[in-house]
């Protein structure tokens, strides 16, 4: 990402440069959305809200989400809370209709014998049950069924992450902006949304995940250079590798898609 200017420690302009070429403007962030169906769509005003990795937002379960839909609690591998991040009206209402079409959806996979996840944290509940449960159900999951490995079901993972890229930059190319938009783009629009309110960088620091405070500094310094240089019409390049969005062909909207397109 910005490898070269935390290593260099100043505010390298190749990496300026880079992130300058990617970064959206909340205009051209809510056109995207605008041509982003279904649950993409909150997928990306989730991301864009909170600052998450996009792997982060796509391991959340339904247990993760509070009960009134206003927070959210992001979990590391073994399950243990990392930091609870509360969501604004639009996102959070958008957020509670989706997991309703989302529970009506499980329950018609249990009646077919299915609605089974995978990795569910070991010694919550029986294993011979534990998958199908509400609770362990993923906010996002994929429509296409993978075998778990250690019981040789068909269960439902995450959505995969590289769809979600590619219907994004799909949704960036539709609304006409010549920038990439992938979701670590959502991730740099949501801390420059930040610090334009003002807001503390350790409060920042928190939201993002980062351990380091020293890494939340070359972040601001690099994000704050972009930024003015994008707002004064400096020019930049054209992104690095890091930045470019996952490209896969266009596919067929699966039975899950639309189900919870709403």
């Amino acid at each position: 990402m910005y490898t070269a200017a935390l290593s260099s420690g100043r505010t390298d302009v190749r990496a300026v440069q880079s992130l300058g070429a990617t970064l959206l403007s909340p205009s051209e962030i809510h056109r995207v959305f605008e041509h982003a169906p279904g649950a993409f769509r909150l997928i990306g005003e989730t991301l864009y809200a909170t600052g998450l990795w996009l792997e982060e937002l796509l391991a959340v379960r339904v247990r993760d989400v509070e009960a009134d839909g206003w927070c959210l609690v992001v979990r590391d591998a073994r399950g243990e809370p990392l930091r609870r991040l509360r969501l604004p009206r639009h996102v959070r209402d958008g957020l509670m209709g989706h997991m309703a079409r989302l529970q009506q959806w499980h329950g018609q996979e249990l009646q077919r014998g299915g609605g089974e996840v995978d990795r569910v944290p070991a010694g919550n509940a029986e294993p011979s049950s534990a998958g199908r449960r509400w609770c362990w159900q993923y906010v996002f999951p994929s429509a296409r069924l993978v075998t778990d490995t250690e019981t040789g079901r068909k269960v439902h993972a995450p959505l995969e992450a590289a769809r979600v890229q590619a219907m994004l930059a799909e949704a960036g190319r539709l609304a006409g902006l010549a920038k990439a938009v992938h979701a670590q783009a959502l991730r740099h629009a949501f801390a420059v949304a930040y610090l334009d309110k003002g807001r503390p960088q350790a409060d920042l620091q928190r939201l993002l995940g980062h351990t380091n405070p020293a890494t939340t500094k070359r972040y601001v310094e690099v994000l704050q250079a972009a930024r003015d240089a994008t707002r004064t019409r400096l020019p930049v390049r054209r992104p690095l590798a890091w930045s470019s969005p996952v490209r896969e062909p266009r596919q067929t909207v699966l039975a899950l898609d639309l189900a919870l397109a709403g």
